[in-house]
């Protein structure tokens, strides 16, 4: 597949992209354009289908084996019936691309959200797609309907008390993933005064906490303190609520599997357990060099 680059200065790449890119045969994401740092995000035409004749589409119906799509690339799902969704950000709003596994693609404007970048994305199971886009955990419906769930515009986030969906309110969010049973997680931390990143799900109307915790009054950042090192390489019985997850920078991300969320926190990846308890899956056990740490991934 040819290489997409994409925009300098942001502040991660996507974790789990890559695997949704290897499950898009024949979908092609071609380079247009490259700025520097600070610059716009990179201008990108988009090939559904990869086939050699393209054209673009007339009336939101693809023309040809291909179908051209100019535009800025905002996110990219799979689900996993093999069906893709891409988001652009056109001139006139954000799109969504929906391609099917029959070469079947849609082009569906979507309404409620415009000019936001999706650091991570879900499917669930009714065609439901979640965007984690920093600022807020947006649902979109396969009509393109999109409204917002989390939001991180308040005076006070306290993401580590559980609230109404109505009531919560945190400082970015990093992170989503969808479990078999359709529980929605999420990532999400607080920069200002409270350097700390959490994992919350959504359960009916409410917000509840899973794993992080916010430090104590002059409570270290430092892997020398334990609840920050247990965060990255979690002895057995480690309580997934009694972590400091402090490097709010790269941690955030998540993903499900049958044994449960994974979550990266930092130089480490944790496991939460059903009992909410925490196993390392990828631990930097040297608290003396990042340099090492970060390799040792």
């Amino acid at each position: 597949m040819p290489f997409l680059t994409l925009p300098r200065g942001r502040r991660r790449a996507l974790i789990g992209l890559g695997v949704a890119l290897a499950t898009v045969s024949a979908f092609g994401i071609y380079q247009a354009a490259s700025g520097d740092a600070g610059s716009p995000p990179v201008n990108v035409t988009f090939v559904l289908g990869g086939g050699s004749k393209v054209r673009k589409a007339v009336g939101g119906t693809p023309q040809g084996t291909g179908l051209a799509i100019q535009g800025s690339f905002r996110g990219l799902a799979a689900a996993t019936d093999g069906t893709v969704y891409l988001f652009t950000q056109e001139d006139q709003g954000m799109v969504m691309w929906k391609r099917e596994t029959s070469g079947s693609t849609a082009r569906i404007p979507l309404t409620g959200v415009d000019n936001r970048t999706a650091e991570q994305t879900a499917v669930a199971s009714d065609g439901s797609i979640y965007l984690a886009t920093g600022d807020s955990l947006w649902k979109t419906g396969p009509d393109g309907k999109t409204i917002k769930l989390v939001d991180t515009k308040c005076d006070n986030p306290r993401p580590f008390v559980n609230a109404s969906i109505d009531e919560f309110c945190t400082g970015q969010v990093t992170g989503v993933t969808i479990t078999a049973d359709g529980t929605v997680y999420f990532g999400d931390q607080t920069v200002l005064g409270q350097h700390a990143s959490y994992v919350h799900k959504i359960s009916g109307d409410m917000v509840e906490l899973v794993a992080g915790r916010p430090p104590q009054d002059n409570e270290s950042l430092l892997r020398t303190n334990p609840a920050v090192k247990e965060g990255i390489d979690p002895p057995a019985g480690t309580k997934a609520k009694d972590v400091l997850v402090p490097a709010i920078w790269d941690s955030g991300w998540l993903t499900s599997g049958a044994s449960g969320i994974y979550w990266r926190t930092g130089p480490g990846i944790v496991r939460i357990n059903a009992d909410d308890t925490l196993t390392p899956l990828v631990g930097a056990r040297d608290p003396d060099s990042r340099q090492r740490a970060e390799g040792s991934l």
